[in-house]
């Protein structure tokens, strides 16, 4: 989901493996708030034209003291473990969440963890191209005119082909009927007399 594996805290109980800490970020006016938890079940529903969603049923830790709950510096951020919180409101869209690892934090006592965002796995964050810029231009979709006209110059392309493999297929034909038997020798040409006088191909005749 999202790029990431995800398991319930249940089924990592006796892995070495971490797979089940997640996080939601949610926004607030201008102020951006993470929630962080542990997955606790998967539930998938079904409802009409074979669509599916996936909820995510979570144990969310009590963040809301910023003294005593979460602590955030330039390094890391580690949050308090011994309370949870929403425990009315557990279900979150899985297409919300992401995963984090919990790392114990040797800085403090109790139940304090350093939070380590995951990144997803298979995805990869492309620069956009702006399709002005790339030389690309939108076409606008064809209509019921435009496609006619479409048609029309098609066929009238395919007439202008027609005429030209005619033509092709004369010009193969009478090379084919050149001898190579035989040497090849000159002859003169026929000469026409028009009324002015003048033989088309040959030199000017006078009565």
């Amino acid at each position: 989901m999202n790029g990431f594996k995800f398991h319930t805290i249940q089924r990592e109980k006796y892995r070495q493996t971490q797979n089940s800490g997640v996080v939601v970020t949610v926004y607030k006016g201008d102020k951006e708030i993470q929630y962080y938890g542990v997955l606790k079940d998967i539930i998938e529903l079904s409802y009409c034209f074979d669509n599916k969603i996936f909820l995510f049923k979570c144990d969310s830790w009590d963040v809301g003291n910023k003294r005593t709950r979460i602590h955030t510096d330039s390094y890391c951020t580690s949050v308090n473990m011994a309370r949870t919180r929403y425990t009315n409101d557990p279900y979150v869209l899985a297409s919300q969440v992401k995963q984090v690892f919990y790392l114990k934090d040797a800085r403090f006592r109790g139940n304090w963890y350093v939070v380590d965002l995951v990144k997803p796995r298979n995805i990869y964050d492309f620069l956009e191209v702006n399709e002005e810029d790339n030389g690309l231009v939108e076409s606008d979709v064809f209509q019921e005119e435009e496609q006619s006209a479409y048609y029309e110059d098609l066929q009238r392309h395919r007439s202008f082909e027609a005429i030209d493999n005619e033509n092709d297929s004369s010009a193969i034909g009478s090379s084919s009927r050149i001898r190579t038997d035989i040497e090849a020798f000159q002859v003169d040409t026929l000469q026409v007399r028009p009324l002015n006088g003048e033989a088309i191909g040959g030199p000017k005749i006078t009565n």
